[in-house]
């Protein structure tokens, strides 16, 4: 992996429309109550892009965020790897937070698997690589975070420290179908300035069938990129569908398959995956080489 780092612009799609300040209403957007049990109304589909204050490192991850007011939300962050010496620091000194949508391919979620933004290595960087191009960013208005241009909507606000307010976040209906981290005190975010496109587009995932909830079948491409890590020979496919991993192989060896299911059972996304589900089954089809 060769990252290709973004190309910053003067202005994108995502500057068409402005509001600053006092004029920032977040009602203008929608904040549906997705599920029964919701803590309150949410937007989820969404990137955020924090600067560690002593290394500049850019992180970009995906969080959830529940409305409190015309201009305050509450957000779900989770300490995962490249969050371990970060959101500390940017809740002691009041960093800048920015939120967009729709702005990259999930790069964040990568990590785990052999082809991964290392620690250090921005998700912008990453997904230059995915897609072969620089992604274009934009500073914000109130911040100097580099957002993406072609964003649906951006939120810059500031992260308030733990003595400088609290609210309960929780829980939320998460993709899986389980409700997904309960209700906890959560340092609320003020936002200063909005931008965003006309007639901005902004995704969700209702609770219905039908609803397209099949993003974890890319864990099934990990899975195979980890297999082939181990060693394993002779794999045609792998498919992960909310819990089960179902693995193809042209059995080369007694035992194949039980390694390539001990293979699978042990590696980081079937894992991170189970642990969100509750669940997890692992069927190996085989085919014979006689």
């Amino acid at each position: 992996m060769k990252p290709v780092e973004p190309l910053y612009v003067e202005n994108g799609p995502v500057k068409q429309n402005v509001m600053m300040g006092d004029d920032v209403d977040l009602t203008k957007f929608p904040w549906p109550r997705w599920h029964q049990r919701d803590g309150g109304p949410y937007i989820c589909a969404t990137a955020a892009v924090t600067r560690d204050p002593e290394s500049g490192y850019i992180n970009v991850g995906s969080y959830r965020y529940m409305l409190l007011s015309k201009n305050t939300v509450v957000a779900a962050y989770w300490l995962g790897p490249s969050w371990r010496c970060h959101p500390e620091k940017i809740l002691g000194q009041r960093k800048i937070v920015s939120r967009c949508h729709l702005s990259r391919p999930g790069a964040g979620a990568f990590r785990g698997c052999r082809h991964q933004p290392e620690l250090g290595v921005s998700e912008y960087g990453f997904t230059g690589w995915m897609r072969g191009a620089a992604v274009e960013v934009t500073k914000g208005l109130t911040t100097d975070l580099p957002i993406p241009a072609t964003a649906e909507v951006v939120l810059e606000g500031e992260m308030l420290p733990p003595e400088g307010g609290t609210q309960i976040e929780g829980p939320f209906g998460e993709m899986s179908g389980y409700y997904g981290g309960g209700a906890r005190p959560a340092p609320v975010t003020v936002i200063k300035s909005v931008l965003y496109r006309n007639d901005p587009i902004i995704l969700g995932s209702p609770p219905f069938l039908g609803a397209s909830r099949g993003i974890l079948s890319s864990r099934g491409i990990l899975i195979w990129n980890e297999l082939e890590g181990l060693g394993i020979p002779n794999i045609i496919g792998v498919n992960y569908s909310w819990g089960m991993t179902i693995i193809a192989i042209k059995q080369a060896y007694p035992g194949h398959a039980m390694r390539a299911a001990h293979g699978a059972l042990g590696e980081r996304p079937v894992i991170t995956a189970a642990s969100s589900s509750w669940w997890m089954t692992t069927s190996i089809l085989s085919t014979s080489t006689m």
